[in-house]
């Protein structure tokens, strides 16, 4: 028995469509929470940091 029969009857290829479906996963998530309406604010105030002429910059936390 050869190592290529071997590799080849482990059927590598199902490894590689798992990992690209957990990626997309992955993607969709991140897509999803960067469009969310509710970190708006969020985004509001990170735009508005290397503007700002504090050193150290509030939490959003602290700000509501």
């Amino acid at each position: 028995m050869k190592l290529s029969d071997v590799m080849s009857a482990m059927r590598l290829e199902t490894y590689a469509e798992i990992a690209m479906v957990l990626f997309m996963l992955a993607f969709a998530g991140v897509v999803y929470q960067l469009l969310r309406r509710r970190n708006v604010a969020e985004f509001e105030h990170a735009r508005q940091l290397p503007l700002s002429e504090d050193l150290a910059p509030t939490p959003l936390s602290e700000e509501k």
